[in-house]
């Protein structure tokens, strides 16, 4: 399980989301005859491109039942509860994934939950776990930036932003 899409699998993804029917049921006759995780990861790629978050959530959880706990798998059903408005939900699944492995994209979603919650706080902190773990990455303080600039804290929004553009010139 890959938290990334290849390119590849972001253009079968599209054509497939033209004609979804068809092939959610072409991609379940197929995984019927050959259990294969590619069939579920397509399923889950169609459900995601079309915004159907609680089906993707039902696949997470049948990949779950079937090869066990996985960071990915928390962090994606985080992503997709985010999606549907289901915070608490969200942070849940976010932690159980850094509780696996606390690296820099999970403590990333961590932080954009919060912040999208009006949490800003919170996601602060999660955004200086970021930065602690991936220094050299402009986009660490960028967010971290805009939480305080959420939250009305203009100085050190403008303090961060120096400090991405430091670290990255051409960063947007």
């Amino acid at each position: 399980v890959e938290k990334d899409e290849d390119e590849l699998t972001s253009a079968v993804t599209d054509i497939l989301c033209k004609h979804k029917t068809y092939s959610i049921a072409k991609i379940r006759e197929a995984s019927n005859k050959e259990k294969d995780i590619k069939w579920q990861m397509a399923l889950i790629s169609i459900y995601s491109q079309t915004n159907e978050y609680e089906k993707v959530i039902q696949e997470y959880n049948a990949l779950e039942k079937e090869y066990g706990h996985d960071e990915v798998i928390y962090y994606q059903r985080a992503d997709c509860y985010d999606e549907l408005g289901m915070v608490q939900t969200a942070l849940s699944e976010i932690n159980k994934a850094i509780e696996i492995n606390g690296d820099y994209s999970n403590y990333s979603m961590l932080g954009q939950i919060y912040r999208g919650a009006g949490m800003y706080e919170e996601a602060i902190k999660a955004f200086d776990k970021v930065i602690e773990l991936l220094p050299t990455n402009a986009w660490g303080y960028y967010v971290k930036g805009w939480c305080y600039e959420l939250s009305g804290d203009d100085d050190n929004a403008m303090k961060l932003y120096e400090e991405g553009i430091d670290i990255d010139k051409e960063y947007p």
